[in-house]
């Protein structure tokens, strides 16, 4: 999720913007909800999603938000896994250090977000690293996804901090 995407260039869709934009709200309060969008393509769905983003990075602290765009390149259950946990990490430590170059640096490859995680003085993160480390050395790609899918619940689990999932592309 690059950060030159800023709400100046994006204009028309201010009552779905205003809707998502407060959603932090809702999770801070415990109140899971989901939000589907659906529509032709190019009509401004994934716009919407990284404009909402962008606001939810820079102008709340009470939920870590989370966009990952699903990747129909992924040509299996563990590539998508490790993509998943690392823009997860990445994203999650950009957010809490108010850092959005952290997800700009790169392509980050496994050992890099490894890195991150350890040092990143955060024990909830470092555990969720040697977590997935040691169920990725077990190879059961399964138990890996099933692991991976549950990242956002199980750190607001550790962390207390609820995240905002934003999946694009998910077909």
């Amino acid at each position: 999720m690059p950060s030159h995407y800023t709400s100046k260039n994006f204009i028309g869709r201010t009552h779905e913007s205003e809707v998502l934009n407060r959603i932090h709200l809702e999770a801070q309060s415990g109140d899971a909800s989901g939000i589907f969008l659906s529509g032709r393509n190019g009509i401004g769905k994934t716009e919407l999603l990284r404009q909402s983003y962008y606001h939810l990075f820079n102008n709340q602290d009470h939920a870590i938000p989370f966009f990952y765009t699903m990747k129909t390149s992924l040509s299996s259950i563990e590539n998508f896994s490790r993509d998943y946990f690392c823009s997860f990490i990445v994203q999650s430590l950009a957010f809490l250090k108010r850092d959005m170059k952290i997800i700009d640096a790169c392509v980050y490859t496994m050992e890099d977000v490894m890195q991150l995680a350890n040092g990143s003085a955060m024990p909830w993160i470092i555990d969720l690293a040697k977590n997935y480390k040691q169920l990725q050395n077990e190879n059961d790609p399964l138990n890996l996804f099933l692991s991976t899918i549950s990242l956002p619940y199980t750190s607001y689990l550790m962390s207390g901090k609820p995240v905002i999932v934003m999946l694009d592309d998910f077909h």
